[in-house]
């Protein structure tokens, strides 16, 4: 049988500090990898929300272009109609 070492209450504490220190770096090294993957997900998570601004405002726009077109030759139709019946 062999003999278990008994360990005095000043090495259980210097472990157990050791032990709690080490606890405490881990958990600062995890606290910032969580807090840089945040950043980089929002960093880009902002730029597909910039990406998907700048689509409606050119789908906006596009829209607005149809409707002037679309209004212009109703007008130029209504004017054709008009001269039309004054012809006759």
């Amino acid at each position: 049988m062999t003999k278990q070492k008994v360990m005095t209450n000043e090495e259980f504490e210097e472990q157990i500090f050791h032990m709690k220190e080490k606890s405490r770096q881990l958990e600062r090294r995890l606290s910032s990898k969580v807090d840089e993957q945040v950043f980089s997900i929002s960093v880009s998570h902002k730029k597909e929300v910039d990406a998907l601004k700048e689509e409606v405002f050119k789908l906006r726009s596009e829209i607005k272009n149809i409707k002037k077109e679309k209004k212009a030759r109703y007008l130029e139709r209504m004017a054709r109609q008009a001269k039309q019946r004054r012809v006759v």
